[in-house]
């Protein structure tokens, strides 16, 4: 049951108590789980962790399907000032981590990744790159990068599809949360011309910036086209749409799609376009680990 003490502090312009101690308090935990249940159901065991204040191990929130993990002073709950709009930014987490328990396929992901550490792709890409790729995926440096990639993609792929389940499965004052938080994040979200800047000037290398724009393009919805008035900034751009734009179709087709063993597939055929922008990082650390390897070598042969 939905506590309404908790409701009247929230709503209150006349509380005393500052928005830290109300939001990190037992009865708010309390009060929290409560939605958390009635929207995942209460059949469903989950545990609830609340964290004041980020770590290096988590900044806003998590959960792997049985423990919903989440930081109260996120940095988008610190973007906004009164207590209502903060209480949905924790709320609008929440609901997230309740849309990945009820849509995201945990055990199709396990399966997914056990594979990959072991170099093999289980979801067969259909691209004409896919031979090429699964052969450097014995690599393990190459795979090691690949594999840091390939979870940041799915992560946005898969934030997209279930924010879309979640839509169209609730309404009303949970989704307005949704929305909210997605808002801020979207405002507060790279613009398409930072990554094409910092390209443009070395900063990143093809990769990280089609990576970038991924993120910023699909899930946070960036649309700015004030760069293109830079020439250098359009010369990136350029160099990087073929990439771009047979991505895109499969891009706009993985969040319709509820088979998750075929999103995975779909998630390898963006790999697959990516691949020729591994190649290069590829084979300097395929260098580098025959160097390391070595050096080991040697100094084996010292020791002993």
């Amino acid at each position: 049951m939905i506590d309404k003490k908790v409701l009247n502090e929230i709503n209150s312009t006349t509380s005393t108590m500052d928005d830290e101690k109300l939001f990190s308090s037992n009865v708010f935990k309390e009060f929290i789980q409560s939605y958390l249940n009635t929207i995942v159901g209460y059949l469903r065991k989950i545990v609830l962790y609340l964290f004041l204040d980020p770590t290096s191990e988590l900044e806003t929130a998590c959960t792997d399907g049985n423990v919903v993990k989440a930081v109260i002073k996120t940095s988008f709950y610190q973007k906004v000032k009164t207590r209502k709009e903060r209480y949905a930014i924790i709320m609008g987490m929440i609901v997230h981590e309740c849309g990945h328990i009820l849509f995201t396929n945990f055990v199709e992901s396990r399966k997914y990744y056990e594979a990959l550490m072991q170099g093999n792709l289980i979801h067969k890409p259909t691209h004409k790159n896919a031979e090429k790729l699964e052969n450097d995926l014995k690599n393990p440096v190459f795979r090691k990068l690949f594999l840091g990639v390939a979870k940041k993609l799915d992560n946005v792929f898969e934030d997209i599809f279930i924010e879309n389940k979640l839509i169209k499965a609730f309404a009303g004052f949970i989704i307005s949360c949704l929305k909210f938080l997605r808002k801020i994040a979207n405002d507060a979200a790279p613009s398409i011309e930072y990554h094409l800047q910092l390209n443009s000037s070395g900063k990143t290398k093809d990769l990280e910036t089609l990576v970038g724009l991924i993120f910023s393009i699909y899930l946070n919805q960036r649309t700015d086209t004030e760069w293109k008035n830079n020439p250098e900034l359009v010369e990136v751009w350029d160099r990087l749409s073929p990439a771009l734009d047979e991505i895109d179709h499969i891009a706009k087709k993985m969040p319709t799609i509820d088979d998750a063993s075929e999103r995975y597939v779909l998630l390898n055929n963006i790999l697959c376009i990516l691949y020729p922008y591994f190649s290069k990082p590829s084979e300097e650390n395929k260098n580098d680990e025959e160097d390391n390897t070595s050096d080991e070598n040697s100094s084996s042969e010292g020791d002993s």
